[in-house]
């Protein structure tokens, strides 16, 4: 079964008025005509304040980008991001092992360990850690 190519464009709309003020909605997506799964794009649409789409509207233009674009990168560094926290969160609660923290946030051992200060962390790490660790490493 192929993956179904399409484009849509991106969209920049007023969806409905408020007593406040209008909401906006975007509608991100782009071509991928390759049938790359990575590479394939979804349409997300949300609503954002007017605030929110002025700033989004003077970022993008300051950085030369298109609003899609601008948008996308934003979302992808957020994420990233995100996962860095809510994994050295895990760590930090003792749920996961740094090594699968790492994993979880889709960067290095290395990269993550230099977190720890930057968070305020204090490394945690026994025998029973090691084990698991090694037995990571080695794939079991």
């Amino acid at each position: 079964m192929g993956i179904r190519n399409y484009c849509t464009v991106a969209v920049l709309g007023i969806d409905r008025c408020e007593e406040d003020g209008a909401k906006y909605y975007i509608d991100i997506s782009s071509c991928n005509r390759s049938g790359d799964l990575e590479m394939s794009t979804a349409t997300i649409v949300t609503e954002l304040p007017v605030k929110t789409l002025k700033e989004i509207e003077y970022w993008s233009e300051k950085e030369g980008t298109e609003k899609s674009t601008f948008l996308t990168e934003l979302i992808d560094e957020g994420l990233h991001e995100w996962k860095v926290h809510k994994a050295l969160s895990m760590y930090k609660d003792h749920r996961v092992t740094l090594w699968r923290a790492a994993e979880i946030a889709g960067v290095s051992l290395s990269e993550l360990l230099a977190e720890l200060p930057k968070q305020k962390i204090i490394f945690q790490y026994d025998m029973a850690e090691l084990n698991e660790d090694m037995e990571y490493a080695r794939g079991k």
